[in-house]
């Protein structure tokens, strides 16, 4: 497993693909996913999604 340090940011893979799901397990596999598979263009692409979520107001 790749580990990457870094400071936590407001978005992140799990609050742009589950944010309704409440499994804990769901959020752990995706941030593994996450920094198993980090690029410039994942982090694009979450920014994209969060903006997404944020103009339709579903990150309730």
């Amino acid at each position: 497993m790749i580990h990457r340090a870094g400071k936590n940011g407001n978005s992140g893979l799990w609050q742009v693909q589950a944010r309704q799901d409440s499994s804990f397990a769901k959020y752990i596999a995706l941030d593994t996913a996450y920094v198993e598979n980090w690029s410039f263009w994942l982090d694009l692409k979450i920014l994209v999604r969060t903006a997404e979520v944020v103009v339709r107001g579903t990150g309730t």
